[in-house]
């Protein structure tokens, strides 16, 4: 059917079956018999979603108000409006609890949870855990085996990069933006340097039948063995910064020396030195692609002070270079006039080392610390050094015991956190936990 004619008038709302009434439906003088915006209701409408990452969350169709939760960093995130970019969600605050290593927080019987990172809580329950006793400051934590329980912390501190994040004493959460991750701090246990603070934690098989020294990149992403089975240099990637389990070979090169016995690395990867006790040399290569031994070609070699050297060391700019060695059970200290190239190096001055076969050395992070790996006591040595790295103020002060039966060298990481041991004995990398807490992800 077509309709002709316009349809009656209907003059009164209350002509129409089973309406409500409403008000301010008169169009008003100048509209042109049209209703204003200002006459509608409001009406809002949020939508929740549910994202694996970032990526996911920018590609919704999305309108202010709306929410999305990102699984991946256990997080929610809040529309403000405009183009759908980055700088237009922000992170709703309350997920700084959201998860606790591995807890999966939901208050019960709430009647006003507020801001649990700064205000008093109004809930029986959360979780099981009693909050009767929380109060301003306070923030759940997890002792990672499902028990809950509220502890002081500084609030939420806010930085860029991981690395900017403060220290963590007194205990806190912290928000890295670069990531959108959150972090909750733990107290340290621990002196970072210190061997006496040390406890073995883990192991890996080297990839040489006879491993003798090790060393790190700048930033853990790259670890080194080098051993006289193979006569190699062998890389690993480490996917886990300074963490032993995450790493995977990745490349290796043919070694200068026969008898390969320690690596080590200038300040930023540009070279590359060997030592090695078949022609008594130290040998530097130039690296073109920096920490990537790939691209380490051999440019010069001098020949070192003991007849059977076994290690090799730095100072922090470049200006010292140490040997030891197994001949005389010395280690030698070299003043280098041109930093970190070895041509000019020039021997100073020796000490005696405590071991009577000692097999590596290393040094902290300033030079107050020196230290000495031996296999014939099987024991890592600490010495404190009064004039930072000059080997002849270096008193002995602390001993602990080596993990193999045949240890071989020693590193740190950067932090002083960790400590690695290199054996053939059982042809293992060892890491030891130095320092315990810090940041953790939630």
């Amino acid at each position: 059917m077509t309709q002709t004619n316009d349809p009656p008038l209907i003059s009164s709302i209350d002509l129409i079956p089973d309406a409500v009434e409403k008000a301010d439906l008169d169009a008003p003088s100048g509209s042109g018999g049209k209703l204003v915006i200002g006459q509608a209701p409001n009406i809002t409408i949020t939508e929740t979603s549910v994202v694996a990452d970032a990526a996911e969350r920018l590609a919704l169709d999305v309108q202010e108000g709306d929410v999305a939760i990102q699984t991946n960093v256990s997080s929610s995130f809040i529309f403000t409006g405009g183009d759908n970019i980055a700088p237009n969600w922000e992170v709703l605050d309350f997920d700084a609890v959201g998860a606790i290593a591995g807890e999966d927080i939901a208050p019960n019987d709430i009647n006003a949870l507020g801001d649990i990172l700064g205000q008093s809580i109004d809930v029986v329950t959360v979780n099981g855990a009693d909050t009767s006793a929380a109060s301003a400051g306070e923030a759940l934590t997890s002792d990672g085996s499902g028990n809950l329980s509220f502890a002081s912390v500084g609030g939420i501190e806010e930085a860029a990069t991981f690395g900017d994040l403060p220290a963590v004493d007194p205990p806190q959460i912290g928000y890295v933006t670069g990531e959108e991750e959150y972090y909750y701090s733990t107290p340290l246990t621990g002196t970072p340097f210190d061997i006496t603070s040390a406890s073995f934690s883990t192991s890996i098989n080297t990839q040489d039948s006879g491993p003798t020294g090790i060393a790190w990149n700048d930033d853990g992403s790259q670890l080194y063995e080098v051993g006289g089975g193979s006569d190699n240099i062998y890389q690993y990637s480490v996917s886990t910064p300074y963490d032993i389990t995450s790493a995977s070979l990745s490349t290796s090169i043919n070694t200068q020396d026969s008898s390969p016995t320690g690596i080590a690395w200038n300040d930023d990867g540009s070279r590359l030195y060997e030592v090695g006790f078949d022609s008594d040399n130290i040998y530097q290569y130039t690296v073109s692609n920096p920490f990537d031994i790939t691209s380490a070609s051999f440019s010069t070699s001098i020949n070192t002070q003991d007849s059977i050297p076994l290690g090799i060391a730095w100072n922090d700019d470049g200006s010292r270079l140490y040997e030891v060695g197994n001949i005389s059970d010395n280690i030698y200290q070299y003043t280098v006039s041109n930093p970190f190239d070895i041509t000019s190096a020039s021997f100073s001055t020796s000490i005696n080392t405590q071991d009577p076969s000692p097999q590596g050395i290393a040094w902290n992070d300033d030079g107050s610390r020196l230290y000495e790996v031996g296999r014939d006591s099987n024991k890592i040595y600490q010495y404190t050094v009064s004039n930072p790295f000059d080997i002849t103020s270096a008193s002995l002060s602390t001993s602990i015991n080596t993990q193999d039966s045949l240890s071989q060298g020693i590193a740190w990481n950067d932090d002083g956190s960790r400590l690695y041991e290199v054996g053939d004995g059982s042809n293992k990398i060892y890491q030891y936990t130095v320092v315990t807490g810090g940041w953790e992800a939630f």
